[in-house]
């Protein structure tokens, strides 16, 4: 009789990964961001909810992609060629830049926190967005446009900051819109002065009349967007006691050393200056002279002779 022997191998193995994952049931809700940026702008805050389903305690740490820009300094919405950079931080004080997996360095990229025990529990999360300001108007101010960008809002389970073999347990994908409107800003300054947008308005005297009288001053324009700038004149290019006087001085007005035609300007205004594209802050700088003319003319009088030039400035795009 043959003796068998019979062995018997138990095979054991373990699947796993280096966090366990899921044990809470978190789920991420996480809308769609919306805003207009303007010279005035400040930082928003963007909240959120993490919700929780399941009964054991956890932490998180909440991870944000860097869209589509190609590292975190350098997030931007696009729109055709033009963009304009914006930043995600974990504070107000817009110290701590948020990142997510493999590129954490420390608990300041991520928004953490954690859950008790129990099911069905909330949290609203904070995170902020900013524009920065010097991004925005350096070299020249940021064109204008409806921008758009998609980053990731990323959950992992952990009671540390993410580490690079980290899988979130849930994301979602948040569509960023910024809107910049057309804008235009006009600033009269004296001859090489810089952009003042309170300086909109300018006084001429010329003193005692004489033919020649000559005054110069700078028409500085910024913009975001291509421009027209039109020039009318209350008595269509002459100098006179009141609407009603037959009095009439004549000047030539010229800006940027073209001489305008102002003979029909009160009523069809004149287009004098117009561009494309964007200008820096100290905008773009047009010489403005006005010349008074022959005195010499039938029924001019003696006393007072003015004139308002109304100077109007609109985007074309």
């Amino acid at each position: 009789m043959r003796n068998a022997i019979f062995v018997v191998i138990g095979l054991v193995f373990w699947l796993g990964a280096t966090n366990a994952h899921g044990a809470c049931g978190l789920t991420l809700t996480a809308n769609n961001v919306s805003l207009t940026w303007d010279m005035n702008f400040t930082a928003v805050a963007v909240q959120f909810t993490l919700d929780k389903a399941n009964e054991p305690a956890c932490n998180f740490a909440i991870g944000f992609s860097k869209g589509g820009g190609a590292d975190y300094n350098n997030r931007r919405a696009t729109t055709g060629a033009k963009n304009i950079k914006y930043q995600l931080h974990t504070d107000s004080g817009l110290t701590k830049i948020l990142k997510t997996v493999p590129d954490v360095a420390s608990a300041d990229n991520v928004i953490m926190g954690g859950f008790p025990a129990g099911t069905n529990l909330t949290q609203t999360l904070t995170y902020y967005l900013d524009i920065p300001y010097g991004n925005a108007t350096s070299p020249t101010l940021v064109g204008s446009g409806s921008f758009t960008d998609t980053y990731a809002v990323e959950v992992f389970e952990t009671s540390v900051p993410p580490v690079p073999t980290d899988v979130p347990v849930t994301s979602s994908n948040v569509n960023l819109t910024i809107t910049v409107n057309p804008m235009i800003k006009l600033s009269l300054v004296s001859t090489g002065g810089g952009f003042d947008a309170a300086l909109n308005s300018r006084s001429v005297d010329f003193g005692n009349l004489y033919q020649g009288a000559t005054s110069q001053f700078d028409l500085r324009v910024r913009t975001n967007a291509g421009y027209s700038i039109t020039f009318s004149s209350g008595y269509n290019g002459n100098l006179k006691p009141g609407a009603a006087s037959g009095s009439n001085v004549p000047y030539s007005f010229y800006v940027n050393g073209v001489l305008l035609d102002m003979s029909n300007s009160a009523a069809v205004p004149v287009v004098g200056l117009s561009g494309a594209g964007q200008t820096t802050l100290s905008g773009l700088a047009y010489p403005i002279k006005t010349i008074v003319g022959s005195l010499a003319g039938a029924g001019i009088q003696a006393g007072l002779h003015q004139d308002t030039v109304t100077i109007t400035a609109t985007t074309t795009e």
